[in-house]
């Protein structure tokens, strides 16, 4: 369960089989390669077959234009919507 880099993680097959579907999401959402270990040794490697799906960095830039015309009441259920939504989608490894 060691990070490579920032887009590849390694772990064990017997965690990854518990986590499948995170991985799953992580590779085609997030871009990140998952290299599965037995004994120590590399066996297989989980990787998206296109990068990033989503551009996040550009997201946030559509959204910087976006804010002189949200008024404070949208930027309040904003905030509430990412409050009550701070459960983390795709743990780190």
């Amino acid at each position: 369960m060691k990070n490579k880099n920032k887009e590849t993680q390694i772990m064990t097959v017997t965690t990854a089989r518990a986590q499948i579907f995170e991985i799953i999401d992580a590779a085609y959402y997030q871009g990140v390669e998952t290299i599965l270990t037995r004994n120590g040794k590399e066996i297989a490697k989980i990787v998206p077959l296109e990068k990033k799906q989503v551009d996040w960095g550009k997201r946030l830039v559509e959204l910087k234009k976006l804010m002189p015309t949200l008024t404070n009441e949208d930027i309040r259920e904003i905030e509430q919507v990412r409050s009550n939504s701070r459960i983390k989608r795709f743990p780190q490894w």
